[in-house]
Order: structure tokens, then C-alpha cells, then sequence
């Protein structure tokens, strides 16, 4: 017997003598304990968990970017807000000590007396118009 098929004429090397392909393999009879079936499913598994790795690495970026975002926004508010107190604290010293001070008084008594000065004069505008009505009769 030979070991190995040869060719033994020319013709031949159309024709397949080793006869492989007489029978087709397929995987539809493959059980759960098949070591090619378990690797193709573990393959599947591990593509899968590498896809949701990455979109949660692609989450993972977004939430990061939007947490230094937060915090950024966060500063700003408490800076503006000391701010606000600084700027509310400011004025009502400012309205405490302008009603109340000195120069404040005084500018006070100067308008009554205007006020006052003007009521004198409107009373004798008054009455320098009904004498000339007296007299021009």
C-alpha cells in the first residue's frame, strides 16, 4: 500500500483523488460542550463586553467634561453671589452714612431754608402785584 496518492498520469490533475470534499462539514451539530462552539461564543461575549466598554468610555468622557462644566458654573455663582452681598452690603452703609452725615444735614437745612426763602419771595411777588392792581384802578 502506498502511503501517499500520487497522480499517475497527466490527465488526472482535473480530478480530485483525495477525496475531501466528498463530505461537508458543518457546525449545526454542535453541542454546548464543543470546544469550537464555546470559543466562538466566548469571542461573541468578549466583542460585545469590548463595544459596551467603549461606549461607556465615550460615556465616561462626556460626564467628566460636563462635571468640570458644573463645577466651573458653580464657582462663578458663588463668586458672583459675594459679589451681590459685597455690592447690597456697600450700598446700605453708603444710604446709612449719606442720610446721616454731616455734609448730608446740611444740605438738608439749605434746602428748607431755599424752600422757605422762596415762599417769601412768592408771597411778596404776591403782593407787589395786587398793589399795582390798587393802583393802576
Amino acid at each position: 500500500m502506498k502511503d501517499k496518492r500520487t497522480y499517475l498520469k497527466l490527465n488526472e490533475h482535473g480530478e480530485d483523488i483525495s477525496h475531501e470534499n466528498e463530505r461537508k462539514h458543518s457546525n449545526e451539530h454542535r453541542g454546548p460542550s464543543d470546544l469550537t462552539y464555546l470559543i466562538e461564543t466566548h469571542q461573541q461575549e468578549i466583542y460585545g463586553y469590548k463595544e459596551a466598554m467603549g461606549k461607556m468610555q465615550t460615556e465616561l468622557t462626556v460626564l467628566r467634561g460636563s462635571k468640570k462644566i458644573i463645577e466651573d458654573m458653580a464657582r462663578t455663582i458663588q463668586h458672583l453671589r459675594d459679589r451681590v452681598r459685597e455690592a447690597e452690603g456697600e450700598t446700605s452703609i453708603v444710604k446709612g452714612i449719606g442720610m446721616n452725615s454731616p455734609e448730608m444735614r446740611a444740605m438738608q437745612q439749605s434746602v428748607k431754608e431755599l424752600k422757605d426763602d422762596n415762599k417769601k419771595l412768592s408771597k411778596q411777588i404776591e403782593d407787589l402785584i395786587d398793589r399795582n392792581k390798587k393802583e393802576s384802578k
